[in-house]
Formats: C-alpha cells, structure tokens, sequence
C-alpha cells in the first residue's frame, strides 16, 4: 500500500523552502541597491576575502617650460572581510498547522527571509556609517549641498547619483524646507530604492526608521566603482528538524555574507554634533545632610558625541560649607545657605542653583 498520508515534515520541504526564504529574502532587502553584490567567494573555500585599494597620488601640479613632470608613487593597501552568519528560526507544533487557522508554514517562510533581510539591511548601513566624510547635519537645501561639495572635492569626476538616508522625521522636515526654497521635487520615475518619494538637489531622499534622526548617510550609487559592497558565500539554506516527543517542527534559515565600505569617498555622513550640556534640574532644594543626584546629558541628546560628552563631565560646587558634590552629580547638604553646581565637560558648562534648608 503506498503512503499516502501526509504529514507535517512533508510540508516542510527545506529543498523546496529554501528557494521561497531567498525570494522572500531578496524581496524584503531595501537597501541592496546601494550595495554591489560581490559573489567571489561562492563555491570556494575559505571565509575572508582580501582586496586592494588604491591610494590617491594628489591633485596635478602647475609645470614650467622644460621643467620635469613629478611622480608619485601609486600605493594600494589590503583590505580583508571575514564572512558571518545570520540566522533565524521558528518552531511549529503540529496543533498549529491542524487547526487550519492561516500558513504557519507559509508565514514562518517569509518571516524568516524578512528577519535575514532586516540583518543584512543593518549591516549595509552600520558599513556605510564607517565613512570618514563628515558634515554637520541640517534637514535643509544647505545641508543636503554641503554633502554634495565634499563629493566634488573628493571625486569631482564621478557623476554618479546620490541618495540620503533620513530618518522619517527628519526627511519630513527637509522635504519642507525643499519646498520652500524650490530646491525639492518629486520622484516619479527611475527611483533607485524603492519607496523613495522626493528628491533634493537631486538627491533622491530615502526614508528609514533605521537611521537615527539628526544624522544621514549621503551615498554615490556606482555599480562599476561602488561605495558599498555585500559579500554573498551562498544562498540561503534551510533545514528543519522534527521532535517526536513534543510534535513540533523546527524551522531555521541562514544566510552567510558580509557587508563592508568598499570606496570611502563615496560616502559621506552628516552628524549632529553636541553644543552644549543640560542637567536635569536647574534648581534644587535639600535639607542639611540630605543628598540628591542631578544628571547630565548632551544638547542634543541625540549627538553622535554624546556618551563622550557626558562621561567627561565633572561637578564642582561654590560653596562647600554649604553643599558639596561628587563626581557623579550626588549633591549633599551641608549647612543652611545657598550654593551653585556647576557641571563642565569641555568648553560646555551647565549650572544648578542648590537651597539648603534645615
């Protein structure tokens, strides 16, 4: 008699599965237009691949008549990046798939290839943030020019198109301001990620919760000489693993590859950085041998400096007959009278006024 029951472990196919978790995977990636897919290792042993980049041999010089032409040296250095995994999985009781309530088999599919493609979305941009270029963020034309002059400055012969990463917030306000200015426009066609709905300067501005607000990522989209490049050693691969004691399948996909800055001054980040310290109170009242802690956190509480900003800061008082303070903010009575903490770090200084009462 042939077998003609079908059973849990029959739908979960990895061979078939595997397939449908890339398709899913290569669907839910936004960001891999950015990046060039580099499939060199695939097929070959070994997880780190090494690469040359060249170093610049400076701008050309003015020569007078009969003088002899400079030569500079062309340098390369090595770059190497090692391959990781990113994996994810899920477990299905057989009650689950019986029930006949939705496709917990389908769904888990395509939460598996969304959960590895957010991973790698990730990594692009934690790679790209590795970028040297800087410029003062501003969610204005201005800001979106001061970008554009460093690539001229840096690779004025590329005329590659540009995208800004924004946080939605920050897209918001500058699509704005763009309008007021008559420096924005929408996106209709020729789109280079998909959702991008305006553009600035002709920056094609790319909203993503990923990126924190008050910073973007101003990238020159180039397939033959890219900023960006994501590693890939192989495709997906799925595998389950059946429990007969508790009736459940366990599903799990990975994925192995990398992503790294392949060409820095195609890069450039626009960072906020801190301007000043605020506490968090400006006024405070103790009794005598009493103790209260003020904190203190940058301005804006979003710079790209701030952990440095705070773990600098020291506190000192006025009057230590009357109130003292620690390094950690911790303020004590001493005697009746007034008093004033002062907080520095750097050249930033924040003050709080201290009464001292019985």
């Amino acid at each position: 008699m042939s077998n003609t029951l079908t059973k849990l472990a029959d739908l979960v196919n990895p061979d078939v599965l595997a397939p449908i978790v890339s398709y899913e995977f290569k669907q839910a990636m936004r960001f891999t237009p950015l990046a060039s897919v580099d499939t060199t290792l695939q097929g070959r042993s070994g997880d780190t691949l090494k690469f040359p980049a060249f170093t610049y041999i400076g701008d050309a010089k003015d020569v007078a008549e009969g003088e002899a032409i400079p030569l500079d040296k062309l340098g390369t250095t090595t770059k190497s990046v090692t391959i990781k995994k990113a994996a994810k999985g899920t477990e299905i009781t057989d009650e689950a798939v019986l029930s006949g309530y939705g496709d917990p088999v389908g769904e888990s599919t395509k939460q598996l290839g969304l959960a590895i493609a957010n991973k790698v979305d990730n990594d692009i941009l934690a790679a790209a943030l590795t970028a040297t270029q800087t410029v003062k963020f501003a969610a204005t034309s201005d800001g979106v020019q001061a970008a554009l002059t460093v690539f001229a400055t840096n690779s004025d012969q590329d005329d590659s198109p540009v995208v800004g990463l924004f946080n939605p917030a920050d897209a918001a306000a500058l699509r704005k301001a763009a309008r007021a200015e008559g420096t924005g426009s929408d996106v209709a066609q020729n789109a280079l990620v998909n959702g991008t709905k305006f553009e600035v300067l002709g920056v094609q501005i790319i909203e993503s919760n990923k990126v924190t607000a008050g910073q973007a990522i101003y990238i020159k989209v180039n397939p033959s000489v890219p900023a960006l490049k994501l590693v890939m050693k192989r495709s997906a691969e799925v595998e389950n693993q059946r429990n007969i004691i508790n009736k459940t399948t366990v599903l799990t996909a990975d994925e192995h590859y990398t992503a790294y800055l392949y060409d820095p001054t195609k890069v450039v980040k626009a960072i906020t950085t801190a301007n000043g310290i605020t506490l968090s109170q400006k006024t405070a009242t103790i009794k005598v041998g009493a103790t209260k802690q003020v904190t203190a956190a940058s301005n804006p509480i979003n710079a790209v400096d701030a952990n440095a900003v705070v773990s600098a800061t020291t506190f000192s008082t006025s009057n230590k007959a009357v109130a003292t303070v620690t390094n950690d903010g911790t303020i004590t009575g001493v005697a009746v009278g007034s008093a004033t903490i002062t907080a520095t770090s750097g050249a930033f200084t924040a003050e709080v006024a201290v009464t001292v009462t019985e």
